[in-house]
């Protein structure tokens, strides 16, 4: 009767300890999976940040070539593209290793509203060129195009693509950091649940 006390006595604790263990490796796997989300959704956010600045300082200085009746400085153009090109391929990247992961339903309109802000920008700097170069033959109608793109294609379309992308990955990080935070308060109440039932075995 003792020994079969004793025999059920180890083979409950062996099956709570593996099942401790087993919670472990599972809670281990499962942070570290939220943890890299999480760091995708952060970098996104900070790229789509970083080409919101660049893209405006490149648009200023071709606002100031238009005004101003100045030779904009293609070096500095020529950086500014480059170094948006870059943001957008980066972006890209992210967004699909964020959606291979998180599915198409959480992250949907991600990767399509980059290539629709691509294309914006694109067209953006397509449209100064044209200004620039007709400006002198049809100055009133050039100013009115002006006007059009300062205030509908940069202030208005393009903010609200920018603004768009930066609080989808706001709303990303967030629910992650939930999900986190919520799994983490399960698995301190399952720990405590075997603790309990630990003890009462003994």
């Amino acid at each position: 009767m003792y020994k079969r006390k004793l025999f059920y006595f180890g083979l409950t604790t062996a099956l709570i300890l593996l099942l401790a263990l087993l919670c472990t490796a599972i809670s281990a796997h499962l942070n570290r999976e939220n943890l890299r989300q999480s760091n995708i959704a952060q970098s996104l956010l900070f790229e789509h940040e970083r080409l919101s600045g660049t893209s405006y300082r490149l648009f200023k200085q071709l606002t100031d070539e238009v005004i101003l009746g100045q030779n904009a400085n293609q070096a500095f153009v020529r950086k500014k593209r480059s170094l948006i090109s870059q943001s957008l391929s980066t972006i890209r990247q992210l967004e699909l290793e964020q959606r291979d992961a998180l599915g198409i339903q959480f992250t949907h309109g991600s990767v399509e509203d980059t290539d629709e802000l691509e294309a914006l920008i694109d067209e953006i700097i397509q449209e100064f060129q044209i200004v620039v170069q007709t400006i002198n033959d049809e100055p009133l109608n050039q100013q009115e195009r002006l006007r059009s793109l300062l205030e509908v294609t940069i202030d208005d379309e393009f903010r609200e693509l920018i603004n768009s992308a930066v609080n989808r990955q706001s709303s990303v990080v967030a629910s992650i950091n939930a999900q986190i935070n919520t799994f983490n308060t399960a698995v301190v109440w399952f720990t405590f649940g075997l603790g309990v039932l630990s003890l009462s075995i003994i």
